[in-house]
Formats: structure tokens, C-alpha cells, sequence
């Protein structure tokens, strides 16, 4: 079965910039694809998205990314459309044997070919200079050209991938376009869904031209995806013959003395995912605002005694803990104790910081998951946030492969991994970039988690559920205004939707 037969469709794929060039030379060397064939492919996938009462301009490199946009601009010509194009290579025996294939056509058709242009007198630039393959950062007459695109008025699509992005991590190399949007090939690439690339590549349209199951199958060794709304297939269903008991217990251990919201948070996002019953454990002086703004839910207390709290840990079918528990005594013995469990545990905030003061107690964690961001996640494995910011895909996977854990690590593009494969989730917005989020995410993954047993489909299906609440809260409220509890509050519009159609 092809890997993106597992996932539910191609589309979702993502690969390195490496990984789709062995495609690429796989589909050509073995299977017997002509390279012609798929440039051609792809140059009219880029033309349909063209609109044809405007004036374009192809700026070319030397590479088969720049023959690409050389045959957008003979097929825009063809129909009519004005198209010239720009070389940034002089000596076309520098150039690749499509990128002289597709110029040659290109003169054919009697397509204007310039070395030096004025951009103002164009509407929109097919930005072909640098593919999928760039190595090292532009400078000198590259990166003069590449400014005065991104200084220009004119409208930016990109072939393939903005020239400057590194489609293997999303590092700007030295610069890089502004695209509004780049039509990519076969798969979505990782360095456009990670920032910064992703801010350069505007709306990321994937195109299928044409590479052979056959040759994703021979070259991915992993299940790497996005996530999609084809992700909400993974929540549990819902039977009609049911009771509370049917959809699990959640036991939530968290919030401390002045740290209640945490606690409230995470409740009520885990009663809005599902979850039959749920028990708040908290510290006494919290009892009562609890108990006010979560009525539905049981609650029990501790203070300086927390043994009790391993009889709660019997009742639950899963176990969140860590938001806003603190990193007292009483906290890092309820961590202890969780962590001596075998029930399915989500671990958050206070208790990844009580984990990073005791590497022994992070290897007797087993059955869960841990969701740092990127400072927690510093903490854990003695790195600087910079160096694990910018492998963050590595870092997550590593981490949890050591741990045998699931890892979200939380970032603008938060990642889950099993410690094999790992997904990049793209909804969500930076509205969400307030104190709260977090312990609604641990509530949504325990509500799931109380009724769901794969705690790697759980981890995907709760961030990019997270992220689309944090959307439609937005569109609702505005980025600036929204807050967490305006996420919860969508949970039910998300849901719902579900439930209409099973």
C-alpha cells in the first residue's frame, strides 16, 4: 500500500526538497518518465492559475526550475496572453539541458527574451530562478534581481518553491521572494509550511503532474504529512446505545494556589471534546471557583498529603497533568506518581518542567503525551531554543524516538511525532499566541484520549482541532480579542459538524 494511500491522498505528503528531487530522478532514470514530459506538465499546471488580461513576466535561472517558467511564458503567448521573459544566465551553455530544450521553444514561438527589463510594465512576475535545490545563499547579481522583485509592485508566482527558501528546514538563503503564491509539484514541501519560508510562499497551491506512486513508494522512508480536515475522520464515533461511561473518565491534575484558570481551561476543553466524565484534582484553596465555573465536573483536593491522588489515577482512563500545577513538593510527588502509571497520560507545562529537573524520571514515562513549547522543550534537553527552533522537525522526532513518547512541540507550526514519523500541523493562527492555549490543547487531547486508544492519532486529531477552534474564534472575534475560552467555545460548532455527518 503506497504511504500516501495510509494518509488519504498524495497531496498531503510532505517531503524535503531532497527527497522530491529522488522522486524527480527516480521517476526519470527507472521508471522511464520523460523529464520533457513532466517540465510540460508542470508549466501548465502554473498556467492555471493565470489570469489572462495581464501582463507577465518569466525571470528565469539556469536550472530546470527556470525552464519551467521559460514554457509558462510560451504557453501564455500561445493563447494570447503577453509574456516575455527575463534570462539571469547569459551563457546558455551554463544552463540545464531542459531549461535550452524549453528556450529553444520559447524562440519558436517568437516569445520576447530580455536580459534587462522594467519591471513596472508588467502585472505579475513567474518568479523560475532557484528550485527546489538550493544549497547555498544568493548574493551578487541573484540577490540584486530578487530585491527589486520584492521592491516592485507587481503580483509573484512562484514555480515550484520562492527562489531563496530552503525546501528542507524553510531558511531564507542570504534572501528570498515574496511570493503571493507558488504553485508546488507532486508534494508539499517542508520548507513551506516551516517559517520563514512559509511566510514567503503566500497561498501554496500542490499540483499533481504526473510522478508515479511507484516512485513515492521507493523513495520515502517515513509518513510524513500535514494535517487536514480529513484528520477530523479520526475522532471517535459516538454510538447510540451509550452512557457517560462510554466516552471515558479524564482525571485532570492541575493549578495551584492563585493558579486556577489553567484548571478551569483544560476541563471544560476536555467535557467539549467528549469525555464521559472528568475529574479535576487541585489544591484545596481552589475549591471553590472550580467548583463555580466547571459544575459538571468532580472534584477532589489536596494539600500537603497528595497519596490519595493514586486512587484517582485507578478511576481514570487517562490522565492529564501539568497546567498550572507549579514545581512545589506537593507537584513534582503527583508527577512521581502519575508517572509510575500505566493509563494513557497527557504531560503539560508544570510537569515537563518538574521532568527536565530528572532525567530518571523521564525514562520510566511510558503511554504518553507530552506537549513543550519551544522553552519547555530547551529545558528538557538541555539545547538552545534557536538550535531546536530551527531543526524543529528533528528535534521533535528525536526526543520522542529516545522517550518513546508522542511529541507535540508547540511552535507557529507545532509538530507531532511518534519518534518514526512526524506531521506538521498548518491550522491555527497567532491570535492564539496567549497564556491559555496550551492548557486548552492538554484538555482537548485528554477529552479525545478518554475515548481513543492510539495516542499518536489522538496527539494529530487534538492540535489541528486546537488550531481550527483557534481559527474560527478568530474570524469571529479578531485576532488581537479572541481568547482561549472563545476557543472552547467553538469546540461544539467543530464537533457538530462531525456529527452531522456520520
Amino acid at each position: 500500500m503506497a504511504l500516501y494511500d495510509i494518509i488519504g491522498g498524495k497531496m498531503r505528503v510532505l517531503v524535503t526538497g531532497e527527497e522530491m528531487q529522488s522522486i524527480d530522478k527516480y521517476s526519470i532514470d527507472k521508471l522511464g518518465i520523460s523529464s520533457f514530459v513532466l517540465m510540460e506538465r508542470a508549466a501548465l499546471s502554473v498556467c492555471g492559475h493565470i489570469e489572462d488580461d495581464k501582463r507577465y513576466l518569466a525571470i528565469c535561472g539556469s536550472g530546470n526550475n527556470g525552464g519551467d517558467a521559460v514554457a509558462v511564458a510560451r504557453i501564455l503567448v500561445s493563447k494570447g496572453i503577453k509574456a516575455d521573459i527575463m534570462l539571469c544566465e547569459e551563457n546558455e551553455e551554463k544552463c540545464s539541458e531542459g531549461f535550452r530544450y524549453q528556450l529553444n521553444q520559447a524562440k519558436i514561438f517568437g516569445v520576447n527574451i530580455c536580459k534587462e527589463v522594467d519591471f513596472d510594465k508588467y502585472d505579475c512576475i513567474i518568479d523560475g530562478i532557484f528550485g527546489v535545490g538550493l544549497k547555498r545563499d544568493i548574493a551578487g547579481k541573484y540577490k540584486d534581481i530578487i530585491d527589486k522583485i520584492n521592491e516592485s509592485s507587481c503580483k509573484v508566482i512562484s514555480v515550484d518553491c520562492p527562489s531563496g527558501v530552503d525546501c528542507n528546514t524553510g531558511k531564507i538563503m542570504g534572501t528570498a521572494i515574496n511570493a503571493d503564491k507558488t504553485i508546488t509539484f507532486g508534494a508539499m514541501k517542508k520548507g513551506l509550511v516551516l517559517y520563514p519560508g512559509a511566510e514567503c510562499a503566500g497561498e501554496i497551491i500542490v499540483e499533481d503532474i504526473g510522478f508515479p506512486e511507484k516512485a513515492f513508494d521507493e523513495v520515502l522512508t517515513s509518513n510524513n504529512y500535514i494535517t487536514s480536515a480529513e484528520d477530523i475522520d479520526l475522532l471517535p464515533k459516538r454510538k447510540k446505545y451509550s452512557n457517560k461511561g462510554s466516552y471515558g473518565k479524564a482525571v485532570i491534575i492541575a493549578g495551584s494556589k492563585n493558579m486556577c484558570g489553567a484548571a478551569i481551561m483544560a476541563a471544560r476543553a476536555c467535557y467539549a471534546m467528549g469525555a464521559g466524565l472528568v475529574k479535576v484534582v487541585t489544591c484545596e484553596e481552589n475549591r471553590t471557583i472550580i467548583q463555580n465555573q466547571v459544575p459538571e465536573a468532580i472534584l477532589t483536593t489536596y494539600g500537603t498529603n497528595v497519596t490519595h491522588i493514586k486512587d484517582d489515577i485507578e478511576w481514570a482512563d487517562v490522565i492529564l497533568v501539568g497546567p498550572g500545577l507549579s514545581t512545589c513538593d506537593e507537584a513534582k510527588e503527583i508527577v512521581n506518581i502519575v508517572i509510575e502509571s500505566d493509563k494513557k497520560k497527557v504531560l503539560d507545562a508544570d510537569a515537563l518542567n518538574i521532568l527536565s529537573l530528572d532525567n530518571i524520571l523521564m525514562k520510566k514515562l511510558t503511554n504518553a503525551i507530552v506537549t513543550p513549547h519551544l522553552g519547555e522543550m530547551s529545558r528538557l534537553i538541555k539545547k538552545p531554543i534557536n538550535e531546536i527552533a530551527s531543526n524543529i522537525t528533528d528535534s521533535c522526532e528525536a526526543f520522542a524516538k529516545e522517550n518513546e513518547v508522542v511529541c507535540v512541540l508547540k511552535d507557529a507550526r507545532t509538530v507531532i511525532s511518534n519518534g518514526k514519523d512526524y506531521v506538521i500541523n498548518i491550522s491555527g493562527n497567532n491570535g492564539m499566541a496567549k497564556a491559555g492555549s496550551g492548557d486548552v490543547l492538554a484538555g482537548m487531547l485528554a477529552g479525545i484520549l478518554a475515548a481513543k486508544d492510539d495516542i499518536y492519532e489522538s496527539a494529530i486529531l487534538g492540535v489541528y482541532l486546537h488550531g481550527v477552534v483557534g481559527d474560527m474564534a478568530a474570524a469571529k472575534k479578531g485576532k488581537y480579542s479572541m481568547t482561549p475560552f472563545d476557543m472552547i467555545n467553538e469546540i461544539c460548532n467543530i464537533t457538530s459538524r462531525v456529527e452531522a455527518n456520520q
